[in-house]
């Protein structure tokens, strides 16, 4: 074995060395001797004769080693080894890929099991807490069917009469409660103390509260465009007072007089084309502000109050108090006319 081996690496160096001292060697020049002799005509290509034994020659030695079987058995054996070799360790190399991933499989099919068994243990907990719940929920009701059905209200056999104490006491109680109702009420909307009985009463449409306003016999023409739309000039009367319109965040309640902070214009608007004029008259308005059409829950005609110095904002009625606010589609600053005052105050 130790022979065969110094044999291959003598054999690998010469090979090595040869090839690279002999770059431009052919093998076509290695022919076997029988072909050269047996060839009768000559030939274009150069032959090799190393039938001589005597001829020591680089490709005569180099012939003859490719001729020597035990040497190519030898190197055939070598490399059928080596290949075995590569091959045993992939199949190994799969073989231990392989279980592992066996492995890792049955530990996550272990972990797998061990979850579904938590939660078929939650189910089979849950199932019997919810039987359990229903269970006293049924005697629950039950116990509270049957206290109702028994229970006796103390004057649920025998008639409610009061004795004439009794009838005094509780009709002092109401009657005061109802003067108390009456002086909220008549707080919001007193009527006005004024010999002008033209007085235009308008309630809002959100909260059904009224405000009350004296004609001071002018109009005014808000947009050219619409020559029939006149609007006509009020007082707007809180308390005995008029309002005092300084700007939409100061307002005062002051005796009224005849300046334009005073008038406040009452405009009918019949269309949604006329109630987007108004929306557009103040200068924070926005497209998505206006309407594209006559929108459902808007009924037309409808009254909004305005200040004669601006326009853009309107009488907005909420939480009992009024506020100045630019005109958008709001129900809280929409009005309709009435006759009569619901408030017995009229």
């Amino acid at each position: 074995m130790i022979y065969y081996n110094f044999i291959t690496i003598i054999l690998f160096l010469v090979i090595f060395i040869l090839i690279l001292k002999f770059k431009d060697f052919k093998i076509e020049n290695y022919q076997s001797e029988s072909t050269t002799l047996a060839s009768t005509t000559p030939s274009s290509n150069p032959t090799l004769d190393c039938s001589d034994i005597t001829n020591n020659s680089i490709e005569c030695n180099i012939s003859r080693l490719m001729k020597d079987k035990r040497i190519n058995n030898h190197i055939l054996q070598l490399l059928k080894n080596s290949t075995n070799t590569e091959r045993r360790g992939r199949l190994n190399q799969n073989n231990e890929n392989i279980s592992d991933f066996l492995e890792n499989t049955m530990k996550n099919k272990e972990n797998v099991d061990k979850i579904l068994e938590k939660l078929r243990q939650i189910d089979s907990d849950s199932d019997e807490k919810l039987a359990l719940y229903l269970e006293e929920k049924r005697k629950a009701d039950k116990y509270i069917t049957e206290f109702t059905d028994s229970l006796i209200q103390p004057n649920e056999d025998s008639a409610y009469i009061l004795t004439d104490s009794e009838f005094v006491e509780k009709n002092n109680q109401l009657r005061n409660k109802l003067a108390e109702y009456y002086d909220k009420i008549k707080n919001i909307n007193k009527k006005p103390f004024t010999k002008n009985e033209n007085i235009l009463i308008l309630k809002n449409y959100d909260n059904n509260l009224e405000l009350n306003l004296v004609d001071v016999d002018k109009k005014i023409k808000i947009f050219n465009e619409y020559k029939n739309l006149q609007s006509k000039l009020y007082n707007l009367i809180i308390n005995d007072n008029c309002v005092n319109f300084v700007d939409k965040y100061n307002y005062k309640f002051e005796k009224c007089n005849e300046q334009n902070n005073f008038l406040f214009t009452v405009n009918k608007i019949e269309d949604h084309r006329i109630y987007n004029k108004f929306i557009r008259y103040n200068n924070s308005s926005r497209d998505y502000h206006t309407l594209e059409g006559d929108e459902k829950g808007i009924e037309y005609p409808f009254y909004i109050i305005c200040p004669l110095n601006n326009n853009g904002v309107c009488v907005t009625y909420e939480d009992n108090k009024i506020a100045f606010k630019p005109i958008r589609n709001n129900p809280k600053q929409r009005f309709k006319k009435i006759l009569n005052s619901n408030f017995c105050s009229y």
